[in-house]
């Protein structure tokens, strides 16, 4: 069994034992686990060929995963970071680039910033209205999401992975929207806050 295999499994029983422990309470929330958990149970027996096919939707259920709870969705980002990086009849295949330790985690965390800076972005229109007035913890991710991409741009970074550009291209959009959104208001909110004048 490969590494990949293991975190699967890992994040499949934690699925599993969530469901079991909250079907009484939430019926359709605990069915969503149930039925997400049974088929990452499934998917940890296949062979690492099989999970290299499969790769497309363990990303679409790491993704899931994110709403569904942050440790197993970390365990499904590991586990496709693992399929991502099996090289296939590696002895007849070119030399590639080697891939360290460290820029796969830094990958890793911005894959983790990117769900982040959406589901902030989702919870913030969804209560509009009031975030209106509170909008300085989104306006700080915003923030620091920008200050991130920027520093992974122009520093040393050894591969120019897809998250690092995704992040800095939709942080740039939700605060185009809420520019646009509040119009004035943002402008007022922010002396506000600051105290200018």
């Amino acid at each position: 069994m490969t590494k990949a295999n293991q975190l699967v499994k890992t994040s499949s029983l934690i699925y599993l034992i969530g469901a079991f422990a909250i079907i009484p309470y939430e019926t359709i929330l605990g069915g969503v686990l149930l039925t997400v958990g049974i088929l990452l149970l499934s998917y940890s027996f296949l062979s690492i060929e099989d999970l290299v096919s499969k790769k497309g939707v363990i990303t679409a259920l790491a993704f899931l995963a994110i709403f569904l709870g942050i440790i197993p969705a970390v365990f499904l980002f590991m586990a496709v970071d693992e399929i991502s990086s099996y090289k296939q009849n590696s002895m007849n295949s070119p030399p590639e680039d080697e891939i360290t330790s460290e820029a796969k985690r830094i990958d890793l965390l911005l894959k983790i910033g990117l769900g982040m800076v959406i589901i902030s972005g989702i919870l913030f229109f969804t209560d509009f209205n009031r975030q209106k007035q509170n909008m300085l913890p989104m306006f700080y991710l915003i923030v620091i999401a920008l200050i991130w991409s920027m520093v992974g741009l122009f520093s040393a970074l050894e591969v120019m992975s897809w998250p690092l550009i995704v992040l800095g291209g939709v942080t740039l959009l939700l605060l185009a929207v809420i520019i646009i959104t509040l119009r004035g208001d943002f402008i007022r909110e922010l002396k506000c806050r600051f105290h200018l004048k």
